[in-house]
C-alpha cells in the first residue's frame, strides 16, 4: 500500500471537520422538533438510536466496499445515486419516505399536500417588523 502524500489529504480532513461541525449542530434540535410534532420522549430516544445505529451500520458498509469491493470513483456514484433517490423519496406523496408524524395525534386528510407545500413555500417572518420598532 502507497502512502498517501499530506496535501491530497488535508482537503478531506477540513470536509470531514465541517461535516462534524454541522451535524453538532443539527442534532441539538432534532428531538426539540420531534417533540413539537407530537412524538413521546421515548419514541424520540428510539429514534435517535436507530439513527445512530443506521449511521455505524452504513459507515461500515461503505467502508467496506470502499476497501474490497468498488473503486473510488464508482463508490462516488452509486452513493451519489443511493442519496437522490431517498431525496426523491422523502417529496413523492405517498412513497415510503415521505411520512410525517401525526401533530397531537391527529391526521388531516391535507397532509399530503401540506408536506409538499412545506417544502415550496418561501419563508416567512413570524414576528412582525413593527414589533422592533
Amino acid at each position: 500500500m502507497r502512502a498517501v502524500p499530506d496535501d491530497q489529504i488535508r482537503g478531506l480532513r477540513r470536509v470531514y471537520v465541517l461535516m462534524g461541525v454541522a451535524d453538532g449542530t443539527l442534532l441539538p434540535f432534532i428531538p426539540l422538533y420531534l417533540l413539537q410534532r407530537g412524538m413521546r420522549p421515548a419514541a424520540i430516544g428510539l429514534v435517535l438510536a436507530g439513527s445512530a445505529l443506521a449511521a455505524l451500520a452504513g459507515g461500515l458498509g461503505w467502508a467496506y466496499l470502499a476497501d474490497r469491493r468498488l473503486s473510488p470513483e464508482r463508490l462516488v456514484l452509486t452513493a451519489t445515486f443511493v442519496a437522490a433517490a431517498f431525496a426523491l423519496l422523502m417529496v413523492v406523496p405517498g412513497s415510503a419516505g415521505s411520512w410525517s408524524l401525526p401533530s397531537r395525534g391527529l391526521r388531516s386528510r391535507s397532509s399530503t399536500r401540506s408536506r409538499c407545500a412545506a417544502f415550496a413555500a418561501p419563508v416567512a417572518p413570524t414576528t412582525p417588523a413593527s414589533a422592533f420598532a
